[in-house]
Parts: structure tokens; sequence; C-alpha cells
């Protein structure tokens, strides 16, 4: 009771309400903490090459059993209108074993691919696979990585551009390079999956970006490229030391495909771009410490010339647009972001929360059950109080 009125808390119905994630309870947490003492005891003798584990894999696995678990630190969110509180844990921030983690990053990258880079324009996903002889090489160098990489691009750029037909000399294409490192059996498995352009773009005369679509690429074009990426591959590997010539000899064999697979049968026109942002998502699936996980290249690459023309029309589709405005305001940051809420106001690093980030991702009807720290239940604004990470420092308070 507070000046003659009772206050009371809104339902689980009215309010998004913050349910924090229990991933002690989850099977493969259970499996972590049961099992990776032991792992790592063992790491001398039962490693696949009979070498010590990894250091960021040990350090991956135990952030990951320190994530979400409130007794390694948490920060408490309080409510001086009506005073509710509750905890947030902190999270590892790992980039592959945590569910919840990856699970933002892939969101956000997702996120910030579509509305801040990708033009609006159709794509196309190429996909590399290659011999089991050459993966254990892209498992143990980087540089075999990046060489193949920069090949396979090169094949798919003129291939592109011969299907333009009227595109200027000189056309390029834009592309986002994911390097997956394992298959759907968690066997290692390098292989490459790439997100492009369906097409080439030029400069005008007043350095404006024109597209030039590529016309009826079909399956003979994509055998075309798998040949000549097993050709071109195999001499870059045999050139650099990495294979030697009767290697190259048996695994370019013209009867056979050499263990080199290549498809580009999925692609999305320009006005899907919440296909394209799912094909994001499902791009980003332990990396080795300062490896990027993707590259951008073509007219996308940050040097590039064009860039900054191409990505003009980069931006989030007009329903995605809409969630976004009306969760602004269901968190009450008509303040923070009191501009018109467009694309490019959404670009900012501000707007990437995770409440936000959910938003655009689900883009349910409820609207209200949008999740945030910032406003409480009764519709006043949270507090977060400082940041908890040891027992002293909470009995402190």
């Amino acid at each position: 009771m507070v000046g003659g009125t009772t206050r009371t808390r809104p339902s689980a119905a009215s309010a998004g309400i913050y349910r924090p994630r229990r991933p002690a309870s989850t099977l493969l947490h259970r499996i972590m903490r049961e099992n990776l003492e032991t792992y790592l005891a063992g790491g001398d003798h039962a490693g696949e090459f009979e070498a010590n584990i990894p250091f960021h894999i040990e350090a991956t696995y135990r952030q990951y059993l320190k994530c979400g678990i409130l007794a390694h630190g948490f920060a408490r969110v309080y409510c001086a209108n009506c005073r509710h509180d509750f905890l947030v844990a902190f999270s590892c921030k790992g980039r592959d074993v945590c569910p919840s983690c990856a699970t933002r990053r892939m969101v956000e990258t997702a996120a910030h691919m579509v509305d801040n880079v990708l033009p609006r324009v159709a794509y196309r996903q190429w996909v590399l696979s290659m011999p089991k002889r050459v993966r254990w090489h892209l498992r143990t160098n980087p540089e075999v990585v990046s060489g193949l990489l920069g090949v396979f691009l090169r094949v798919v750029g003129t291939t592109i551009r011969q299907n333009s037909p009227d595109a200027p000399p000189g056309a390029k294409f834009g592309a986002v390079a994911f390097v997956h490192r394992f298959g759907s059996y968690l066997n290692s498995h390098v292989h490459f999956h790439v997100i492009v352009t369906d097409g080439v773009f030029s400069a005008d005369a007043d350095d404006t970006a024109i597209f030039h679509p590529a016309l009826h690429l079909d399956q003979a074009d994509y055998l075309s490229v798998q040949k000549k990426m097993r050709h071109r591959g195999l001499r870059w590997l045999l050139r650099h030391g990495h294979l030697d010539s009767a290697a190259v000899h048996v695994l370019d064999a013209p009867d056979h495909a050499g263990g080199w697979s290549v498809d580009a049968s999925v692609t999305l026109p320009a006005w899907d771009r919440h296909g394209l942002e799912l094909l994001v998502r499902l791009s980003k699936l332990i990396t080795p410490p300062r490896v990027h996980k993707h590259r951008y290249c073509g007219v996308l690459a940050p040097n590039a010339k064009l860039r900054r023309a191409v990505i003009e029309t980069a931006g989030p589709s007009g329903a995605t647009l809409q969630v976004l405005q009306e969760a602004q305001q269901a968190m009450g940051l008509e303040e923070e972001l009191s501009e018109p809420a467009t694309g490019d106001r959404f670009r900012k690093s501000a707007a990437r929360c995770w409440a936000m980030l959910l938003a655009s991702h689900r883009r349910r009807r409820d609207r209200a059950a949008i999740p945030s720290m910032s406003v409480c239940l009764c519709g006043a604004q949270s507090v977060v109080s400082p940041w908890v990470s040891s027992r002293s420092s909470w009995s402190r308070r």
C-alpha cells in the first residue's frame, strides 16, 4: 500500500520475465564436469597425435563449467520502486562449446551482417569439401586454410563473372566465408561455407555500385568449379610443399573427383532477409584463439573500394524493424534512442543488447514477452548494482 493505493505486480502474460537458465542441469554440463579431470589427466598419452591437450581447449572447457553459475560471480538487478531484485550470473563468452554464449554470438553476428554489411541482392551458398588427405593439413596449418580458400574464391569469382553477361571488365563479387571445423558426427572435418553474391558489382562514373546478376548457373557450372578447384588446389599444395607429386597424381586422377566436392544449390532472393539471416546463423557452427571464424571477401572486404557504396542497401526487413521499434519502447529506451528508429539507428552498438537480439530473432506476436534487465515488472527502471565476483565482496553488501 503506497499513498492509499495498492501496487500490484503484472502477471507473466502481460510482461516479460527474466528466467535464469540452469546450465548445471543440462546433459552437456553434467558430462563435462564428471569427465573433464579424467580427460585432462590422460591428455599426455591419450591425445589423437600423442600430444598434450592445447591450453585453449582446457580453458574453454573450464570457463564453460562456470558459465551461468551464480557461485562464480553475478550482477544484482534491483528495482527501487517495488523492491524487487534478481541475480544474473556471469557468462563465459565462449565461441564454440557453450550453447548459450555461442548462440548469442551467432545471432549477433547474423544481425550485424544483415543490418550493416550484406546488400539487398540475391545470394548463393557455395560449399567446398576436401579429401581426407588434405583435411589434416587444414586442421594443423592455418596457412593452408587461407591458401585453399583464396583459390576457391578465385575460381568461384571467375565463374560468376562469366555468367554475368552485362558486367564490365573488372567487376567484382562479394562474399563472406565461414570455416567449419567438424561434421555432423562431431568428427574433425574442415570445410568451407561461403555466402556469395549471385552476381558482381561495378562502379559508375559517380562511384555508385551497380549490381549485375549472374544468369543460368546450373549443375554444369558447379562441376566445372569442382574440377578447377581440384586441379588448382592440388597444384597449390604441391607448390607449397604440403603434398608430394605422387599424392597429387593419385588425387588428381581424371576418373573420379578425388574427394573434392562443391555444392551451390542453395540460393536466396534479394527480398529474403530472414532466410539470409538464418543462413548466416547456420554457418556459425573449439576454434583456436586468434583465428577468424568468418572472413569478408571481394567487395565486402574491409579495404575494398566499393564496400561503402555496396553496403548502403544493407539493413533489416520492414517486419524486423517494426519489432525492434516495439521492443525499444517496451524496454523504456525512448530517452536513449530518442531519434526515429530507422535501420541506420539500430546499427549502433548500444542496440546490440541481448534482449533486442532476441526480439529480432523471435519476431513473436507477443511483443510484451521480451525479457529485459532494464525494466522491472512494475514498469519502473531497474538498476544493475556493482558486479559481485567473490564471496567477500558479496558479504560486504
